[in-house]
């Protein structure tokens, strides 16, 4: 039998048990997952760099796979693509001009410069495969194939463009007006591109997986593709390809 002092102690003893849960150290093993993270995106290719710039287009990606061993198998959604701006510097263009005198319209040489804002957009629902490179206690490195579908894409924007003898010569005149009455025209033209967009994209992706607790990891993927995103247009001339990071949290 206790003594009222040793049942006191017991129970200070109980009151007292702070101590935090059991650490879980979870694990890669075989298992169903899902990722939510987001994608940080580009379209790369032949560009410009003295007058052109570019920012990468954020967007969500979410993600259901299944391990197994050294193998894994997923279908993920990812909005990707990017904003960018363009000058196309003085080229060479044929303006048809009309003269009422003569009823009569003649194709004549003259130039033209663009400032060009626009975005490309992406919506794709993907499939992977990927393998296991190496394996460690807390982390895990894997090499994915992704073949993608074009849900929704497009490429749209605006040109500011100036046609006439001086476009492009803002520099020989002494203020903008005076600039502008030298020219044929200044128009804003909108363009979309969208039609030409390609419904399909494959091309690899490498994984990074960290355990962070339980079986919580933190993911980054690096993936590229080796497909253009879309078909050589009178707007595009040069091909152009995907290009992501990815960062966010397996469950």
């Amino acid at each position: 039998m206790l003594s009222n002092g040793q049942v006191f102690a017991q129970n200070n003893e109980q009151a007292l048990d702070t101590s935090a849960p059991e650490f879980q150290p979870g694990h890669f093993g075989d298992d169903l997952y899902y990722e939510l993270g987001l994608n940080f995106g580009l379209v790369v290719g032949k560009v410009d760099l003295e007058n052109s710039t570019a920012r990468p287009h954020i967007g969500p990606a979410i993600t259901v796979g299944y391990r197994k061993g050294a193998w894994a198998a997923e279908i993920a959604w990812l909005n990707t693509g990017i904003q960018y701006e363009s000058y196309v510097p003085r080229s060479d263009t044929i303006q048809p001009v009309y003269f009422s005198v003569l009823d009569t319209t003649f194709d004549l040489p003259t130039y033209f410069t663009a400032d060009v804002e626009g975005e490309y957009n992406m919506n794709y629902l993907e499939g992977r495969i990927s393998y296991r490179l190496m394996e460690k206690e807390r982390s895990r490195l894997e090499l994915a194939l992704r073949v993608s579908y074009l849900i929704t894409g497009s490429n749209r924007g605006t040109a500011l463009v100036d046609i006439g003898t001086f476009a492009g010569r803002q520099d020989e005149f002494d203020s903008e007006a005076e600039y502008l009455n030298s020219l044929y025209s200044r128009l804003p033209e909108e363009f979309d591109d969208s039609a030409a967009m390609s419904k399909f994209d494959f091309g690899l992706m490498l994984k990074y997986r960290f355990l962070l607790y339980n079986n919580m990891k933190m993911f980054t993927n690096l993936g590229g593709g080796f497909r253009p995103v879309q078909e050589k247009t009178d707007l595009v001339l040069d091909s152009y390809y995907n290009l992501f990071f990815q960062l966010g949290l397996t469950f």
